[in-house]
């Protein structure tokens, strides 16, 4: 079947459940039968496997980056018929731009001390949103206030106008990945099922930070390593968590004239004292600045009922310890590890790329094992910024980043049906579930690949080959 149809095919398949499970209309009580749920939870995985299988085929087409752009753009057209279905995000957005260009309130004031009560865009939200403030930067709260003028009252043009921006994003991601890197480049970006179905039809704001780094990709090829730093400090305007790929590139840049000198073990042994600091300063921080709190949450605390790690390695054990042994202080103690273990993550990468001269194929890899392995709380959109990067990974990581993409846009299908059922059974047979099928599948494809691709450099035969 060719790439096109299959492509449209499944950005067709995304309309049924994207309009039955419509942010802008849907609640819980008015969610489907937990029967119905799964029928459409079917829909959506034939239109991701639709998806998944039409990008495959775009990835060895002979297209020039033109075609490619035009029939992605085309295929991005047609899923965004569909609504914002999967992620309340985007309604999030938009009541954070009502609260400003309606009434003339701060991001950083809690919605529902500023938005009426029975308001329909802080009714649609969950409860637990009403008193949340926006944790963007400036320029994305800005262009939330943007988006409020022009749609006004209207919250279904609200998000209609954030799919549009983000398909243009998105569109705009693969031609600088293109520019970069070829044609084949851009066909990673704009026919990934995570850029259709978390790029522009569930449109994130995480877009414009894969923006930032194909601009930061295309720099690095050209030579300007300055303006790659800009790119990538700039989309801290948009959210914090561009700072992963910020602290990596300034952190091999400094390393690069000491990097031939440095011992491996060295640079091992120090990233571990840092990290220990490093985590040991965020968990005091808020005891001395409370003003502190929003960026030392990464680290918790052992009180919390309810801490903040979904579908990650880290979440197996934590989920365990928190909710059936009720131990939540070793849980708690688990994520530091993790934090811990992110930060030496991120100095290594910083190393060898410094090390290697090769600072894009270790930020690709940096980014890929971090979210992979280390990061507590995943969603899929997160992923959206090493969409740019792919062609950069190592060889024995091309299969399990596909893997990776697939797994983690597919979770949706079993995810939406069952979230309005909040039994603690419930609860943590999604999170288990969820958490299997997001990382365990790629980890082993990676763990297979660099077994192979070891095997192959000592001489050998690797077991799949013999």
């Amino acid at each position: 079947m060719p790439v096109v149809a299959l492509a449209l095919a499944g950005a067709v398949a995304l309309w049924l459940p994207a309009f039955r499970y419509r942010i802008d209309a849907t609640t819980c009580a008015t969610w489907p039968a937990l029967a119905a749920g799964f029928g459409y939870a079917l829909a959506y995985a034939i239109a991701v496997a639709l998806l998944a299988a039409a990008w495959l085929r775009a990835l060895v087409s002979e297209w020039s980056l033109i075609k490619v752009l035009a029939i992605g753009a085309l295929v991005h057209a047609v899923a965004m018929v569909a609504p914002p279905f999967a992620s309340n995000d985007p309604l999030f957005y938009a009541a954070i731009g009502r609260s400003m260009a309606r009434f003339g309130a701060s991001p950083a004031m809690p919605l529902s001390l500023v938005l009426p009560p029975g308001d329909h865009f802080l009714a649609l939200l969950p409860a637990t949103w009403h008193g949340g403030t926006s944790p963007y930067g400036p320029a994305f709260n800005q262009l939330a206030r943007l988006v409020a003028l022009v749609g006004g009252d209207n919250l279904t043009l609200q998000l209609r106008l954030y799919q549009a921006v983000n398909l243009v994003v998105i569109a705009g991601v693969a031609a600088l990945a293109g520019r970069a890197f070829g044609a084949r480049a851009a066909a990673l970006v704009i026919f990934a099922p995570l850029a259709i179905v978390d790029g522009t039809v569930n449109p994130h704001n995480d877009a414009l930070l894969a923006l930032a780094t194909a601009a930061f990709a295309l720099a690095v090829v050209r030579g300007r390593r300055l303006a790659g730093v800009v790119a990538l400090a700039t989309a801290l305007l948009v959210k914090l968590s561009a700072a992963l790929l910020l602290a990596f590139d300034l952190l091999q840049i400094l390393l690069r004239p000491i990097a031939a000198r440095l011992r491996a073990s060295t640079v091992i042994v120090a990233g571990i004292a840092f990290a220990v600091l490093a985590v040991a300063a965020l968990v005091a921080a808020p005891h001395v600045w409370p003003s502190l709190g929003a960026f030392t949450a990464i680290v918790g605390d052992p009180s919390e009922s309810n801490p903040h790690f979904t579908r990650s390695w880290e979440g197996l054990p934590r989920a365990f310890l928190t909710y059936v042994v009720h131990v939540p202080w070793l849980s708690w103690a688990i994520g530091l590890v993790f934090r811990a273990a992110g930060g030496v993550w991120i100095l290594w990468c910083a190393y060898r790329a410094a090390r290697d001269r090769a600072p894009l194929a270790w930020a690709a890899t940096m980014l890929f094992v971090y979210y992979l392995c280390l990061h507590a709380f995943l969603q899929s959109w997160y992923l959206l910024p090493l969409l740019p990067l792919a062609t950069q990974l190592p060889g024995y990581a091309t299969r399990a980043y596909y893997v990776f993409i697939i797994c983690i846009t597919m979770y949706y299908g079993m995810a939406v049906p069952l979230d309005c059922l909040f039994t603690p059974v419930a609860v943590g047979a999604r999170e288990f579930t969820e958490a299997c099928l997001v990382v365990l599948p790629a980890f082993f494809t990676l763990l297979v690949g660099w077994r192979d691709a070891q095997a192959r450099a000592s001489g050998g035969t690797s077991p799949r080959a013999a």
